[in-house]
């Protein structure tokens, strides 16, 4: 957003909200409503106030770093998580910064019987994946994907017995991955994913600030939404609630499901004039069925 920008009456309304410990608010933006702009105003009016803004984007927090007063620690999820986790991993030469490769998990496989390696590799793949994203403590057959491609290319449903198996099989790579002992195995290698995994089972707690900045908050896996939940300050969640789908265990979109204590909405756009915002708000009436908020041109 720009920064000399007039602020409008939605950008009032939040600016006029000073956050208390324990409230979670959330800012619903649409594209280009000003919402760095307004968080940066926002923590310029409550200069005596420590916040920490969050981001999975390792290009946004540098640009944060440059935009944001210095009442404002900009870090994304991923450096707190190496900062807590991965670190280790990483000094005994068992961080693997790319995830791991179907072709790689069909050879740790331990199960060989039945299905096609390379088949079942994936759906493994697919279960550590949902387990990762997921904000439970173990991996259990609801992380198994529903439907695989067979060789032959077409879909089929995964069998009861071989979810039993794609669940003992991702336990053991699990185990294996996590383990830092003298005996760690060097094939079986972290990854980013995993360590923030294991950051957010450790139930961290982000001290320090008075407030949490989570930006594309739409984003936010459920593991993620765990650690920001769990925390003792006050949070603010700002996304746009039309940029991502979330489709595991067919949650849509996490804006959505976490509770709130105070909801605002940017709208008003500084990216086009009232006949495009028109055009705009008309395709997100049709298409989503949203016509209580309507998208404004600047």
């Amino acid at each position: 957003g720009r920064a000399d920008v007039r602020l409008t009456h939605e950008q009032q309304r939040i600016l006029s909200h000073k956050i208390e410990p324990g409230q979670t608010v959330k800012i619903m933006a649409f594209a280009g409503t000003g919402k760095t702009s307004t968080l940066v105003k926002y923590a310029e009016k409550f200069s005596e106030l420590k916040f920490l803004y969050l981001t999975f984007n390792k290009a946004v927090a540098e640009k944060g770093k440059m935009v944001f007063p210095r009442n404002v620690t900009c870090k994304t999820f991923h450096s707190l998580a190496f900062g807590s986790i991965g670190r280790q991993y990483k000094e005994k030469g068992k961080l693997n910064f790319s995830k791991m490769s179907v072709y790689s998990i069909s050879f740790l496989l331990q199960n060989r019987e039945g299905q096609s390696l390379f088949v079942r590799g994936k759906t493994v793949s697919q279960t550590l994946g949902n387990f990762f994203s997921s904000s439970d403590e173990e991996i259990c057959e609801e992380h198994v994907p529903l439907w695989f491609k067979n060789t032959h290319g077409n879909m089929q449903q995964v069998s009861p017995q071989e979810k039993r198996i794609n669940v003992e099989e991702a336990k053991e790579i699990w185990h294996n991955m996590k383990k830092l002992d003298g005996d760690a195995e060097k094939k079986y290698k972290m990854t980013c994913d995993g360590y923030l995994k294991l950051w957010q089972l450790s139930k961290p707690q982000l001290s320090g600030y008075h407030a949490i900045f989570v930006d594309e908050a739409q984003d936010c896996t459920p593991a993620i939404m765990d650690i920001v939940q769990s925390q003792n300050c006050g949070k603010i969640l700002v996304g746009d609630p039309h940029q991502q789908i979330y489709t595991f265990r067919g949650a849509v979109n996490t804006l959505y499901l976490v509770p709130h204590t105070h909801v605002y909405y940017l709208t008003q756009s500084f990216r086009f004039g009232p006949e495009i915002a028109y055009v705009g708000a008309t395709i997100l009436d049709v298409c989503k069925g949203i016509r209580s908020k309507t998208l404004l041109g600047g």
